[in-house]
C-alpha cells in the first residue's frame, strides 16, 4: 500500500507567514496553480480512495486532484485537519518565540509534550492519526490512497505511520503541494519513499 500525502496549495496567510492552524485562509492564485500542477502530476496514479482535511485550503486542493480521477469520491477526514495552535493562530511566525518563549521552546524541542494554549494536544493528535492509519491498512491494503492535508499534520501523520517520535520529524517541512509517499510492503514494514517533492511546481 502506498499513501500519497499532499500538502495544500499556497494561501494568503502562507504568504504573510501567519500561523493558520484551525483557521482558514483562501488559496492564492499561485496556490490554485500549484493545485493544478500536482493534479497533473498525480493524474496517472491509480488511487483507490481519496481523503482530505475538511479545512477549505486542503479540500480545494484535493478537489483539483480528484477531478483527474472520476471513479473515486473525495472524503473528508477529520484526523487530517491541521493542528490547532489555539491562541497562536493569526500571529506571525517570526513573533511566536518572543511572545511565549517557554512554550515555543517546548514546541520546537519536545513537540510530543506540547499542548497549544487553548488548542490541540500533540499526543492526542498522533493517536488520532494512528487510528486513521490503522483503518487505511485494514480497508486499502495493496492500494494507492491519497491524503491531502497540512504542513504540521503531515509531521503528525508521519510519526503515527512510521512509529517514530515527533521529535524525529523536526526538520521535515513540506512546501505547498509537496508530495510525500509512505509505502507499506508488510504491515510491520514501512518506508518513506518520497518526502516533500515539489518538482511539479518548478517547470
Amino acid at each position: 500500500m502506498k499513501i500519497y500525502l499532499v500538502r495544500h496549495g499556497e494561501t494568503e496567510w502562507n504568504v504573510l507567514r501567519r500561523v493558520q492552524g484551525s483557521m482558514d485562509a483562501p488559496l492564492t492564485e499561485n496556490g490554485i496553480q500549484q493545485a493544478k500542477n500536482v493534479a497533473k502530476r498525480l493524474a496517472k496514479v491509480d488511487f483507490a480512495a481519496a481523503f482530505a482535511s475538511p479545512q477549505m485550503r486542503a479540500y480545494r486542493t484535493a478537489e483539483k486532484i480528484v477531478a483527474e480521477h472520476p471513479t473515486i469520491t473525495l472524503q473528508k477526514e477529520p484526523s487530517l485537519r491541521e493542528f490547532s495552535f489555539g491562541d497562536w493562530e493569526g500571529h506571525k511566525l517570526d513573533e511566536m518565540h518572543l511572545e511565549e518563549p517557554e512554550k515555543w521552546d517546548c514546541y520546537q524541542r519536545t513537540p510530543s509534550l506540547f499542548t497549544a494554549p487553548h488548542g490541540d494536544c500533540m499526543i492526542a493528535r498522533v493517536a488520532e492519526s494512528k487510528a486513521f492509519v490503522d483503518r487505511l491498512l485494514e480497508n486499502h491494503w495493496g492500494q494507492n490512497v491519497l491524503c491531502v492535508t497540512h504542513g504540521y499534520a503531515i509531521r503528525i501523520f508521519m510519526a503515527a505511520a512510521l512509529g517514530i517520535p515527533l521529535e524525529s520529524t523536526r526538520f521535515f517541512m513540506a512546501g505547498n503541494t509537496a508530495v510525500s509517499i509512505i509505502e507499506y510492503k508488510r504491515p510491520e514494514m514501512t518506508q518513506m519513499r518520497v518526502f516533500g517533492d515539489i518538482s511539479h511546481n518548478l517547470t
